[in-house]
């Protein structure tokens, strides 16, 4: 799920989950990423990918839970061997081997090390192991390259022929007696008795459906309980009992996004996670020596931090459970309030009126196929109301009229009241600002007419009443020695340099008297194996 950069204000907000923080530290010391953690079922050896900074040693690998050197595991020649799952008598590793984004091939080597053999191919998600570790549970798609997948057993013993469990699933878990498969169809968990070959032992049912997506289900071990993350609200692990009527509850959630979790009586729980190094930066112009600080972190679902036009509040959003949740705060983070919520994602940077009462911003919902994009305005206790129901092509930076009467997005003008004297727009003086392509920034009068380019290199801005600032790539082949910060001064169109950027930064925004400019940085994800506490 990519939203691209993905990011909640680390901030004492009083968060709408029920549910507690679970804790995680750190399992492996490696550099670069760890991922797809699977554990013995005595509980004594870890197999898992690791993904170095040199490309040529990434590989799959194994090491004791209780510490030590990895060992290689599996290192396909062409392709990368991902999803591991152990036989439930400890003596075979199961794992995909990538062929096309849909389809990958299904192999199985000893655990203590061997020859891999190829068993078939397989929806390129997770297998499963029949309780009897004679056969796998897979996705099947007929190596069509599609997601229209059908679950079905398949013998490792390729003598004998496959079966079939379910018309249509993905994610196949085996429960830890090994009587009952689990399996994913579109937004619902399905349920199905099977024998310990892992043939079918009675009729499939559907245990419950998720408005946003089914993803990472897995048995907790030693129990009749799923625990699963939704496509839209990776943070939050829900449980469940496997049994009809089952409610599912919040287990716990964490500033992160979890991918895979790996169980075993005998071992600590393990979850892949992809952590964020997200924060809010911020210079003061009126210092001797005017640089980026760090301010604090950022969560990893923030998005849209704006301050008020009297510069008094923060405002940011939050994306959980398929909604955008609007909060503002003190600058300093203190003082967190909910403004309203709505069923919308990819929100654009919102803009204040000029009175602090309404916020105007573009948005997709998350329902939606297409991807349209909506204007809409709310008032700070909400509802958000769409300004044009019928169009769905409204993008980019919201901006407002000094008078707040009208909004301007990009080269387009919306009225929100009805023009009254003086002329609809800002004073003669003023400008309406936006990137267009390639990185211009260009302006053009409130009040209406032509359009200019300011600077080319363009990255970010901000606009306060007396100044423009901006980031510029300076360098004709991008580099990090070409960034920098840049003050247009309104006043005598005079451009300075105020200082050079080591690092890339993300959306600028300038408190109103100009003494200050802000911007959030969002660093690459990165996937890591933790340990997981107080998982409930």
């Amino acid at each position: 799920m990519l939203s691209k950069h993905g990011a909640i204000l680390a901030f004492a907000i009083v968060a709408e989950l029920a549910s507690a923080q679970i804790r995680l530290r750190p399992f492996l010391d490696l550099p670069g990423e760890t991922s797809d953690a699977a554990i013995s079922p005595d509980g004594k050896t870890l197999v898992f990918n690791w993904w170095t900074t040199d490309y040529s040693k990434w590989a799959m690998y194994t090491r004791p839970m209780a510490g030590g050197e990895p060992r290689l595991f599996a290192k396909p020649e062409s392709g990368l061997a991902t999803g591991p799952i152990w036989s439930p008598d400890g003596k075979w590793i199961a794992y995909l081997v990538g062929g096309s984004p849909r389809t990958a091939g299904v192999f199985i080597k000893p655990s203590s090390g061997g020859k891999e053999q190829w068993v078939g191919t397989a929806c390129y998600t997770v297998v499963a192991w029949s309780a009897d570790s004679r056969a796998l549970i897979a996705g099947d798609n007929g190596n069509a390259d599609s997601m229209d997948c059908r679950v079905v057993g398949v013998p490792i013993d390729k003598r004998e022929p496959p079966w079939e469990l379910a018309h249509r699933g993905l994610w196949p878990a085996i429960s830890p007696d090994g009587s009952t498969l689990a399996f994913k169809n579109n937004g619902e968990i399905h349920l199905r008795p099977v024998t310990p070959e892992g043939k079918p032992a009675g009729p499939d049912t559907v245990l419950l459906r998720e408005q946003l997506g089914i993803y990472t289900l897995t048995w907790l071990s030693g129990s009749r309980e799923l625990i699963y993350t939704t496509l839209k609200d990776g943070a939050t692990i829900h449980r469940v009992e496997a049994r009809a009527g089952a409610v599912p509850r919040d287990a716990g959630h964490n500033d992160g996004e979890f991918l895979a979790f790996a169980f075993t009586r005998a071992a600590p729980a393990l979850a892949e996670v992809y952590q964020y190094d997200n924060s809010l930066w911020r210079i003061d112009l009126q210092a001797a020596n005017p640089h980026f600080e760090k301010q604090r972190g950022l969560a990893w679902n923030v998005h849209n931090l704006v301050l008020s036009p009297d510069g008094q509040s923060l405002l940011y959003t939050e994306y959980t459970r398929g909604q955008t949740v609007f909060y503002a705060s003190k600058i300093d983070g203190s003082a967190p309030r909910r403004l309203f919520a709505i069923p919308y994602e990819r929100i654009s940077r919102p803009a204040w009126s000029p009175d602090v009462k309404q916020i105007a911003f573009t948005g997709e919902p998350y329902v939606a196929q297409m991807s349209p994009s909506h204007l809409l305005i709310a008032p700070t206790n909400g509802p958000a109301r769409r300004l044009h129901p019928k169009r769905d092509d409204v993008y980019g930076d919201v901006e407002w009229s000094s008078d707040g009467r009208a909004l301007f997005i990009g080269e387009t003008t919306v009225e929100v009241l009805p023009p009254a004297p003086p002329p609809l727009g800002r004073r003669e003086n003023e400008f309406v600002y936006r990137v267009a392509r390639p990185f211009r920034l260009m302006r053009r009068p409130a009040a209406g007419g032509s359009e200019e380019q300011v600077a080319d290199g363009v990255l970010h801005y901000a606009v306060t009443r007396d100044a423009v600032f901006f980031v510029r790539q300076d360098a004709k082949r991008p580099t990090l020695e070409g960034l920098n910060l840049y003050g247009l001064d309104l006043a005598t169109n005079a451009v300075s340099k105020i200082t050079h950027l080591e690092t890339p930064l993300d959306t600028l925004f300038a408190a109103p008297d100009g003494r200050y400019v802000y911007a959030e940085k969002h660093e690459p994800r990165r996937r890591q194996i933790m340990a997981v506490e107080g998982l409930r």
